[in-house]
């Protein structure tokens, strides 16, 4: 079997576009509030179960410091009727540098035993 990280975060940033896509056309506090959730749980999976097997501490780092910036955003979102773009732009170029380069890397250098492993918390969590 083939343990692809990339492949399942993709799914998972996928779904999340969908939503911030939503909540951009209609920025109300239900679907904001939908948008919260499911990045929460997708950061969860992130730092939880991904993060301690990357090598490269700075880029943990930096990631887990844009998945703040991007929960002040919302917050700051929740507080006022400010326009969604800056958390849609934000979301947008964290989603692609992990798409294409991140969990590439990962997928490239992990054995198959840690994939599994980073799969099988991931598939706890999220499905």
């Amino acid at each position: 079997m083939e343990y692809d990280i990339t492949k399942q975060m993709l799914e998972d940033h996928k779904q999340i576009d969908l939503l911030i896509d939503e909540f951009t056309e209609t920025p109300t506090r239900n679907t904001l509030q939908k948008l919260k959730w499911n990045l929460e749980r997708h950061f969860l999976v992130e730092e939880k179960a991904i993060f301690a097997f990357s090598p490269d501490a700075q880029t943990v780092h930096t990631l887990k410091t844009q998945h703040q910036a991007v929960l002040d955003e919302i917050t700051l979102l929740s507080a006022s009727q400010t326009n969604p773009t800056k958390l849609q732009t934000m979301l947008k170029k964290h989603s692609r540098f992990e798409d294409e380069s991140f969990y590439p890397k990962l997928d490239q250098h992990l054995t198959k035993t840690q994939k599994k492993e980073i799969i099988d918390k991931i598939t706890l969590i999220l499905v």
